[in-house]
């Protein structure tokens, strides 16, 4: 793959705008989640706290997972203008917001709350969004890393030289 720069439509928001958006809500819910936890919180209002900072980190995973449907199941109007958008920097900024998830979870799990009824779920909940917005980030890094185009050309070349063992053979 030869892109040098993913391009989101630029209307609000779908478009780099959203990403910018949906990273800055992201990353501060995480930081007040982190902050709640280590505070200790008092008890009722803690669970209250985390489901709503697990609903703020959920549009920016079904934005990753679909981009072009948008968020809450709406299309982005067509634009005839367009925003790149360094896909570097969002892979960056993507796995660093998945090592703050981590921390936070890491941080509750040290106070007992990640076996408790009342804030076990959404911590599961927001750790599940952190491992799956580091599986996209990863996927990317892979499917724009130069090295991933050259891996398969060596393959290819070998399978055309005979180089290759099928698999139904060794077994």
């Amino acid at each position: 793959m030869s892109t040098n720069a993913i391009v989101f439509d630029h209307n609000p928001p779908f478009g780099a705008d959203a990403w910018k958006c949906l990273s800055d809500i992201t990353t501060q819910a995480v930081a007040e989640a982190k902050g709640l936890i280590q505070g200790r919180s008092r008890v009722l209002p803690l669970p209250m706290r985390l489901w709503s900072y697990e609903r703020e980190l959920r549009p920016l995973v079904q934005f990753l997972h679909n981009p072009s449907v948008g968020l809450k199941g709406r299309r982005p109007a067509p634009s005839a203008s367009t925003a790149p958008v360094d896909p570097l920097s969002v892979i960056r900024q993507m796995i660093n917001l998945s090592i703050q998830i981590e921390d936070l979870y890491a941080d509750a799990k040290k106070r007992g709350l990640t076996n408790r009824t009342l804030t076990a779920a959404a911590l599961n909940s927001i750790q599940s969004h952190g491992i799956s917005i580091l599986d996209v980030a990863e996927a990317w890094e892979v499917a724009l890393s130069p090295r991933t185009e050259e891996m398969f050309e060596e393959a290819h070349r070998q399978y055309l030289a005979g180089e290759t063992v099928d698999m139904g053979e060794i077994f």
